[in-house]
């Protein structure tokens, strides 16, 4: 969540997110707060690079090969 934060280039947002992730209930905060400016959609798409980047290279690591395909579930 601070990451992404910290991707907002606007200044006054980007401090509003900030102070609404500190301390006990961050993430309900947080995410009214995303909610309230209409920013679920880049929330969650950056959320999603993050942990594909996190899998990519922890699988790199590990030796382990990989492909960026994505199939549906039937």
């Amino acid at each position: 969540m601070r990451d992404f934060c910290y991707s907002v280039p606007h200044r006054e947002l980007r401090e509003e997110l900030l102070y609404q992730i500190q301390g006990s209930g961050a993430f309900r905060r947080f995410k009214h707060a995303i909610q309230y400016r209409g920013m679920t959609e880049e929330w969650y798409a950056y959320r999603d690079a993050a942990i594909e980047e996190i899998a990519i290279d922890w699988l790199e690591d590990a030796g382990i090969p990989y492909t960026r395909e994505w199939r549906e579930l039937e």
